[in-house]
Parts: C-alpha cells; structure tokens; sequence
C-alpha cells in the first residue's frame, strides 16, 4: 500500500478480523494551560490574549507552528523563547488501531496494538457474533466494506466514517489523551447512556445540548435518592438515516459532552476503545448492541405479574394483613419483596448490626420455609432484599476477613472500614464484600444465598450496589484499586448469583433486581 510519509500502517487477517494500525509523528499544540503557565517567562507581552487564536489548534510540523506563533508575536520573542514554546506544545505522536468486525461495525482504539492480535474488550461485550466474513478492499488512505468507507487522515489520526448508502455519518479525532471527539452534521437526535433526566418533569431523552456525567453513582433528585448507572451506548439518528451507535468499551467513569460541536467523549482512566455501528435505524442499531451485550434470560413466569413490596414488613402478620386487604380489593398479586426487616433490620454505626447475616430473624419471621410454601400454594412468590456490607461483629464478618473475600486495606490485607469518616453508617459498620473474588462470592452463594433459594425463594434484590458508599483506599482481588472495580462491582455481584444457579444446578430461572448494573447484566437474568 503506498501511505504518506507521515503513516505507517499494517493490516492482517485473525480470526477473520482485519487489522489496520497507525501512527503519526509528533505535533504542536498550545492550550489554555500552557499559554497561563508561559505568561510570567514571557511578560513582554500579554500571552493569553495575543495567543487566543491559536490555543488548541494542532500543527504536523515544527516550521508550521513557529511560522504560525510568528503571525500573533514579534520574531524576536519567538526566537527567544523558542525552546520553551516547543517544549509546551510538543504532542508526542499517537496510535491507532482500527478492526473490522463487520460489514457496519468497526472497533477503534487510540492505542499501540499489536498487528498479530485483536484489540481487547472488557468482560461487558462479546465481539464474537459479530466476526464474520467481510467484503473488504484496502485502500491508499484506509479501507471500505460492503456498506463503509473508511478514511484515516495521516497527520490527524482523524477517522472519516461514510455508508455507502446514507452518507457521512461522522468524523472521528483523538483530542487529548483520554478523549476523543464526534464531527457529526446534521439534524442529530442523541439517545441512551443510562438513566438519567435532565429537568423534571419533561420527558426529554435527547442528550443533545447536554452533558452526560458516567459513572455508577447514587445521587439526590427533586429531594429523593436514586441510582444512576453507567451504560455507555450512544444512538445518534438524524431524519437523513444518517445513523450510527457507538459503543464506549470501559469500566472507569466516562464524560459526554454534547454542548457544544465536535462533541467530546472522555474517560478518566485508560485510552478511549469504542465500537462505531451503522444500522438503518435505531431498531437495527439495537440489535446490534444487543449482540455485543446479549440478550437476557427468560424469567420466571411469576415475575410478569404484580409484586407487593414495602419498607417494610416487620413481621408476617404484617405481610398478613396486606395480603389479605389486596385479596378482598381482588388485587392479583404474584409475589411479595421483603426489605431489610427480614434478616433483622439494621442499627445505626452498630458493629453488631444484623447487615450482613442474610439469615432470616426467625423471632417475627418464625418458620421461613413453611411460610415461603404457604405463599407459594396461593399463588404468590418471594424475592428478599440482599446487600454488600457486612458489619464488623458479626461471625460472618470474621469468616469472610480471615479468607480474604472483602475489600482490603492496602496497608494490613485485612478487611478495610467502609467508611472512616463515619458519615454513612446508617446500616451499622463495617466491611464489603469483593464481588470480583470468585472463590468468595462462590463461598457467599452457597453459603448464605443457596439455602434461601432451596426454601423457594424465587428472586434476589441486589441494593446499594453502585456502591453506594465505599472506601476509595480499598484493594480488591488481584491488587485492583477502586476505580477499576466500582462501574462493574453490582455486575459481578449479579454474575455471581446467576454462576451459583449454573453451578448447582437449580432448576428454578435466576432473576435479580437491581438498583445498579453495567452493559450486559440481563444475560444473568437481572433486571434493573
């Protein structure tokens, strides 16, 4: 292939995946930061302004950006601090990788990779139902497929997306380290990436003009409390069928800025890895995504009905009296949720605190089992409420510490304190379970979750999950900090719940529901 000077590009066929790899040279470019940290070494002139026009342009040559400072300084300041205004703007040369996945999808990565091997994807996608043969023709300045032409500028690294069919779909650029940017023209209406309503009241989905901030998180809303979660699925239609989906690959807190164009993506860890869809519309781009993620278990029949919940019963005859109340109003319910009270309840900054001994408080729930058979015989189902703390006095605390399945402190290995500061123990106090440790979310399952699922208990409520409080010091499984576990903590709880039904073989379907999750969380049969 005969490529710019400034290109170096290779491609290969693996797993009938085909693999294009760049890389520019170095470039200048001056940001606001830079020209503010300049203005005292150069104060014969008022850098910030005189400089304005040229802050967060890039230029491919040295020549071109000393020819362009020239145009805004005198020649004397320029060549006196020459050094110093090459040494802020030098941007060292970037990486890219780009893979065909199909005819419509390509995954792109700001990366060095490889050419023998595919571009990684977290554990939340499988790339692999959508590797198949492509009609593929290499070009001077990229590649097309059946339905895509492809064009990556040299210098830029900037990757032009065109469909055959519709049209320019976008423009795609490295921007600083962790972000890129999306060139898009046209009439774009803007959809998905989570749950999220910008003012109350109106039911407006259009992300466009706004600001999406990532990251699993609880936060207050019109004085209440909720869960936001991060599902990093983009949609953008325009009346054109111009239509793309782009599918942001990460575990860590992402930021989508749809203010101002180009818009902006960034993550706060890593480089940006991101599958871009083409589809004929939002349907088909739908099912794409749906093949990345998976598409969720049936549940069980039960769960279609209406379900009673409430916080909360403090015992049966409670439940009792609700019961029997909705049975004369000729309600027809299939189930009922049990909160907090069924284990025990909680108590604040308690070490003692029943949170985390996912055993029924048999004082007003007495005889657990014969009653989960009594409510089933009229029809109505069980699910109970279960959370990732664990208070320090417990047995199940120290049992959990000395196989080290919570969250560590770096310093001692042993379990750390959820919350040192002591301004969210209203469950009482103490540690968290490390879902991402296999071998002790498996010993968790079978050890406090199965025997509840053998009395017929038919679904899980997993709550607090975002986490809702955490120690951000915490270590979990394999060294990993905080920031890699948090957006995928509830997905590897709800993981483990659905392994435990595979692993020992209970027949009954597996059903979560969940206040928080990550991309994916439906193939283990959880909702939100």
């Amino acid at each position: 292939i005969a490529v710019p000077s400034l290109l170096m590009v290779s491609c290969s066929t693996y797993a009938e995946v085909e693999h294009f790899r760049y890389q520019s040279e170095i470039s200048y470019r001056l940001d606001a930061v830079d020209v503010f940290r300049m203005r005292k070494t150069i104060s014969e002139t008022n850098l910030r302004k005189t400089l304005k026009p040229l802050i967060g342009k890039t230029f491919y040559s040295q020549k071109a950006f000393l020819s362009a400072l020239k145009q805004e300084l005198d020649d004397e300041v320029v060549t006196q601090y020459q050094a110093l205004f090459l040494e802020k703007s030098r941007q060292q040369g970037q990486a890219l990788a780009i893979d065909v996945l199909s005819d419509d999808i390509i995954h792109i990565a700001y990366k060095n990779q490889p050419k023998e091997t595919a571009l990684p994807t977290t554990e939340l996608i499988n790339t692999a139902k959508l590797n198949g043969a492509v009609k593929l023709k290499k070009t001077s300045a990229g590649f097309t497929t059946q339905n895509l032409q492809v064009t990556v500028n040299p210098q830029s690294l900037c990757v032009a997306v065109t469909s055959f069919k519709q049209g320019k779909l976008t423009d795609v650029c490295p921007d600083k380290e962790r972000s890129f940017t999306l060139l898009s023209q046209g009439d774009y209406q803007l959809n998905g990436l989570g749950q999220e309503f910008h003012d109350p009241g109106k039911l407006n989905s259009n992300w466009l003009g706004f600001k999406r901030q990532g990251g699993n998180k609880m936060e207050g809303y019109e004085g209440g409390a909720t869960g936001n979660t991060q599902f990093p699925i983009l949609y953008a239609t325009n009346p054109q069928k111009q239509n793309y989906a782009l599918y942001l690959d990460t575990v860590y807190a992402a930021n989508w800025d749809f203010m101002a164009t180009p818009w902006k993506v960034s993550v706060q860890q890593g480089k940006p890895s991101f599958l871009l869809m083409a589809g004929e519309g939002l349907p088909e781009l739908r099912q794409q995504y749906m093949k990345l993620v998976g598409n969720p278990l049936v549940p069980p029949r039960k769960m279609f009905g209406m379900w009673l919940s409430e916080y909360g019963f403090d015992n049966w005859q409670e439940l009792d009296d609700k019961l029997n109340t909705l049975k004369q109003q000729a309600f027809p319910i299939d189930g009922v949720v049990m909160d907090l009270q069924w284990f025990g309840n909680v108590d604040n900054y308690s070490s003692t605190s029943q949170m985390g001994t996912l055993t029924w408080d048999v004082k007003n729930f007495p005889e657990p089992e014969k009653k989960i058979q009594s409510l089933k015989a009229n029809g109505v189902g069980m699910m109970l409420i279960e959370e990732s703390y664990v208070s320090d006095g417990l047995d199940e605390h120290k049992s959990l510490d000395d196989k080290g399945y919570l969250v560590k402190d770096p310093k001692t290995g042993k379990a750390i304190d959820t919350d040192p500061n002591d301004i969210g123990y209203w469950w009482g106090k103490g540690g968290m379970i490390d879902w991402t440790n296999i071998a002790g979310s498996d010993f968790w399952h079978d050890w406090k979750r199965d025997p509840l699922i053998e009395m017929e208990v038919m679904g899980h409520w997993t709550d607090l999950g975002e986490p809702e409080m955490f120690n951000a010091r915490g270590v979990f499984f394999g060294d990993k900090p905080h920031s890699e576990a948090h957006n995928i903590f509830n997905y590897k709880w709800l993981e483990s719940i659905y392994r435990g039904y595979q692993r020992n073989k209970t027949t009954m379907r597996p059903f979560m529901m969940s206040r928080s999750g990550a991309p994916g969380i439906q193939r283990f049969g959880a909702t939100m």
